[in-house]
């Protein structure tokens, strides 16, 4: 792993530098891009395995949520360097593995915090801005509920309505952290994401302090509500995310939660076009197909209960208590029904969603505590997959 922090957060570069090294070692196979997103950057496909039973395995949807792309390395390196195949099954199964869903969120989160980070600090130094910005992150969420219940026993509506502007003007903690960073940060061969992030910032009232949070694509999308269900949210209303983000209109393009960017017409961003086109080009082979998608934080496991045929949802049931065996996360039956996972588990055979990192804090907390989260959370998890594929699926 190595003893700097730049090993663990990597920026865009040095993602790309290490799938070369694991490419190399001869297992895994760079195979061709299934897309590429609006600002041209490809939407990478790598593939281990001969198998037919599918395993797709997705991180990096929501651009700050990083450790869901070093997990993701951490685990193509560690099939790559393994001497036998059969520990994972190369014969029956076939590995896709998208390591970077959207590379354009992931480029303006990542260089927000090289931004903070101080040149040459040493690791502890780091970890330890990285453990600050969780504490604040959690007093954010704490300080949310708290104001919010107040807010709510205000009897007099005009007042209740000046309390939440009040709130929703004021930085929260983990944005005082950023304040001083903006799109200035984005380093100048991403020239055109950098300018159309700048007029993002100009169009919308996003809070200082937001940069490091972008969930989005270079669009301001968010990929998961990128879908036609949440046509309502045309940027016709202002609605406002919860909790420590409450001070951020999630019906505006922007770092998180607006799911088009076109006010007169739904359209998929080309980063959700590319994958649906790839599981329906799947579909045409024989095999069973699994998704799998990995988030950041909360040590969840998500599974489809309510599904067309009651086969599937048992089979994804299954697949969450196979994976839980050997992580301590709680599984929790999913009921969003406008998101686009939710629609493509309807085009897959089965279906798990994992919130990797049980300390919060996108997108530097889960770092703050290398021993006692970072590193657990890394190994559980794939031992976890390596399980549930042996003795469930």
């Amino acid at each position: 792993m190595g003893d700097k922090m730049e090993n663990l957060i990597k920026n865009y570069k040095q993602v790309q530098e290490k799938l070369k090294k694991i490419v190399s070692l001869e297992k895994v196979k760079k195979e061709e891009p299934i897309g590429y997103t609006t600002f041209g950057f490809p939407i990478e496909h790598y593939s281990l395995g001969e198998g037919k039973k599918h395993i797709i395995l997705e991180a990096g949807v929501h651009g700050c949520e990083i450790i869901t792309v070093d997990f993701l390395l951490q685990l193509m390196e560690e099939m790559s360097n393994g001497k036998d195949d059969k520990k994972w099954n190369t014969k029956e199964y076939k590995f896709h593995f998208f390591p970077l869903m959207n590379p354009e969120g992931y480029i303006i989160s990542t260089s927000a915090i090289q931004a903070l980070f101080p040149k040459d600090a040493d690791f502890m130094t780091l970890e330890k801005i990285c453990k600050n910005y969780y504490i604040k992150y959690r007093q954010d969420d704490l300080d949310s509920k708290k104001v919010m219940k107040e807010i709510n026993e205000i009897e007099q509506e005009e007042e209740r309505m000046e309390s939440l502007a009040l709130m929703r003007r004021q930085l929260k903690y983990y944005q005082e952290i950023f304040k001083e960073i903006d799109y200035t940060c984005i380093p100048d061969e991403y020239q055109e994401l950098k300018e159309n992030v700048k007029k993002i910032y100009e169009k919308s009232k996003i809070p200082k302090g937001s940069l490091q949070i972008w969930s989005s694509n270079g669009n301001g999308v968010d990929l998961e509500e990128n879908c036609e269900e949440n046509k309502r949210y045309y940027l016709t209303k202002e609605e406002y995310a919860k909790l420590r983000y409450e001070n951020i209109n999630i019906n505006q393009v922007g770092p998180i939660g607006c799911p088009n960017k076109n006010k007169k017409k739904f359209e998929l961003e080309p980063e959700n076009k590319a994958i649906y086109q790839f599981i329906q080009e799947l579909q045409k082979q024989e095999g069973t197909i699994i998704y799998i998608s990995y988030h950041s934080t909360g040590g969840l496991i998500y599974y489809r209960s309510h599904c067309e045929k009651q086969k599937k949802q048992e089979f994804n049931r299954k697949l969450a208590l196979g994976y839980q065996e050997k992580t301590d996360y709680t599984i929790m039956e999913e009921e969003k029904e406008n998101c686009n996972e939710v629609i493509m588990r309807n085009l897959v055979d089965g279906h798990i969603k994992i919130e990797l990192s049980p300390m919060g804090g996108n997108p530097i907390g889960p770092y703050g505590d290398i021993k006692g989260n970072y590193l657990p959370t890394i190994q559980k998890n794939i031992e976890a997959l390596k399980y549930m594929l042996e003795k469930i699926f």
